[in-house]
């Protein structure tokens, strides 16, 4: 588990705790597994992107890939392991057909959502933007490893987007589908794999106290992209 993000979720447990609510396993136990799973093998060259609050590129430098990481914050580590880069991903500057893998865990749905991660408005159409420059420094025969809510159509500010079917269809179109798998989460807080029909009819929310978020429902898509 990332100490960024764990430390994050420490903070939510302890208003959860205050307020009696349930706590719940998070998504990222599912989205890092998949994303180990599908990352190949070193030394490919991988971009990680939105890396700003996340060991995950860190532990990919451990073993031995060549990485990059993008994020229009800091990266929260002073001298990290890999190659840091305060780029946007709609503009990255890289070379065409670079990267033998790319790799974006929970991040293209908050790309154009305005009042979060340094976004000062809206821009409907950002995701989009994005995947071109992804297809643009990609290799032909590389992939594109991609983890974004899934559900029922909606856009929670200041947080994300959940993608519906056809959302997701027309944001993946210039790719060709490797691998997809779908969650729902159970009621013990609990994530079980699932039908892509089945998680299509979740009904997405989010809960939330003084901005921190005690609770929230979608499905998770997880999807290898050529």
């Amino acid at each position: 588990m990332l100490l960024f993000e764990s430390l994050k979720q420490l903070n939510a447990f302890l208003v959860k705790k205050a307020m009696r609510m349930p706590e719940v396993v998070h998504e990222r136990s599912i989205e890092f597994s998949f994303a180990f799973m599908n990352v190949g093998n070193p030394p490919a060259t991988v971009l990680d992107i939105g890396c700003s609050e996340s060991d995950f590129p860190i532990v990919l430098a451990a073993q031995g890939f060549k990485v990059f990481g993008i994020d229009i914050r800091e990266c929260y580590i002073k001298d990290p392991s890999y190659t840091f880069m305060k780029r946007d991903i709609m503009n990255t500057h890289f070379p065409n057909n670079f990267f033998d893998v790319i790799t974006a865990i929970s991040t293209i749905e908050h790309l154009g959502v305005q009042g979060r991660y340094g976004i000062k408005e809206d821009a409907p159409l950002a995701d989009n933007v994005a995947m071109k420059e992804i297809k643009r420094i990609i290799k032909r025969d590389g992939r594109f490893i991609m983890t974004v809510p899934y559900g029922k159509l909606a856009v929670f500010r200041p947080w994300h987007k959940v993608y519906d079917e056809d959302a997701l269809k027309e944001l993946i179109n210039d790719f060709s589908v490797l691998r997809e798998e779908y969650f729902i989460r159970k009621a013990n807080g609990c994530w079980i794999q699932t039908t892509r029909r089945v998680a299509s009819q979740i009904t997405p929310y989010v809960t939330a106290k003084s901005g921190i978020v005690l609770d929230y429902q979608h499905a998770l898509a997880c999807l290898v992209l050529r």
